[in-house]
């Protein structure tokens, strides 16, 4: 048996390819190039950039986008030759780092990004030091077997906020670090991007 994962916050996409011999390999995608997923398209009678952008991609705002893949045969982008062949981009656009996006996707997580922005701005507290889940020495992750501060901060808010005597906290729930400032809303989320489930008990046993 296979498994393929994402990691945290879909960074990358499990891939399983099954060969013609039915043979198995499965691999972790961080990217999709770009160029593997362009076409073509004839300009028929009646077309304009916007109208091939709606029909070919979805939207009428990535005209540019085609526009832009073909500068070598428009020279303006209101007049189109019939019967010319243009290079469409597909249904992905292409984010500042060079990665290929599902250009509905993409919108989709925007516009919600668009409704928060402002509430992950808000500012929760300050550090005067570096809140870390690596080791200081080493640099490496440590906060899974070993305290951290930030570790030891998230532990001590679940038993604050739960009014218990005693704070645990998953270390493998603790998924980045803080860097001296302020403290936003947005940190916190980055720090725990899974939900999260406290309980507090009624009593505890203490060692012999």
């Amino acid at each position: 048996m296979l498994l393929t994962q994402t990691g945290t916050k879909l960074k990358n996409i499990g891939k399983l390819t099954i060969r013609p011999d039915g043979s198995l390999a499965s691999e972790l995608v961080a990217e999709v190039p770009a160029g593997a997923v362009s076409s073509t398209y004839t300009v028929q009678k009646g077309d304009s950039l916007s109208r091939i952008a709606k029909r070919e991609l979805g939207s009428f705002d990535r005209w540019r986008e085609i526009y832009n893949a073909n500068r070598d045969k428009i020279k303006d982008p209101n007049v189109l030759t019939l019967g010319s062949q243009l290079v469409v981009p597909g249904k992905t656009a292409v984010s500042k780092d060079g990665k290929a996006l599902d250009y509905d996707t993409d919108q989709f997580i925007k516009h919600i990004q668009a409704q928060y922005n402002e509430s992950l701005k808000v500012v929760l507290g300050h550090t005067d030091v570096e809140l870390t889940i690596n080791n200081p020495a080493t640099g490496e992750r440590a906060v899974r077997s070993g305290e951290t501060n930030l570790g030891d901060l998230c532990a001590d808010a679940y038993r604050q906020v739960l009014g218990a005597d005693i704070g645990i906290v998953n270390g493998g729930g603790v998924r980045a670090g803080i860097k001296p400032g302020n403290i936003t809303y947005n940190d916190t989320l980055t720090v725990h991007p899974f939900g999260k489930h406290g309980l507090r008990g009624r009593s505890y046993r203490t060692a012999d």
